[in-house]
């Protein structure tokens, strides 16, 4: 079994995650309540092999850090900048849609005025930053 990379996007009620990659470089995401973290993480220690985990720099990051470093090895765990990740999160989001030019613009702007949970986006941009 090949070893995976977990990532999460920190925040103060809720966290991004994101792992992979898995079958045919796909990865999976999505978001988890900040006091449902630790049992998710350690059902993913239980059904994959993880490599390192990656946590985001910003919004409290130190707890989640501390989460992470319970469930898994202090050494697989590195907390990283987290820089422009909504941005790109925001980029994943409208790609994964197809969405043509003049529609990306328009759902720019949806994008900005409505802020839908980006946090698995976000975490999985975290993810491939560190491929």
């Amino acid at each position: 079994m090949s070893r995976i990379r977990v990532a999460v996007d920190p925040g103060t009620y809720k966290c991004g995650w994101a792992i992979g990659p898995l079958v045919s470089d796909s990865f999976l995401k999505g978001t988890v309540n900040l006091e449902m973290l630790r049992e998710y993480l350690t059902w993913i220690r239980r059904h994959f092999s993880v490599g390192s985990v990656i946590i985001g720099g910003g919004t409290n990051s130190q707890t989640v850090a501390e989460i992470c470093g319970s469930v898994f090895a202090d050494d697989v765990v590195s907390v990283v900048d987290e820089s422009l990740s909504t941005v790109e999160a925001r980029r994943l989001f409208l790609l994964e849609r197809g969405e043509v030019p003049l529609r990306v613009l328009l759902r720019s702007i949806h994008l900005l005025l409505l802020n839908p949970p980006l946090d698995g986006y976000s975490a999985l941009c975290l993810l491939k930053r560190k491929s």
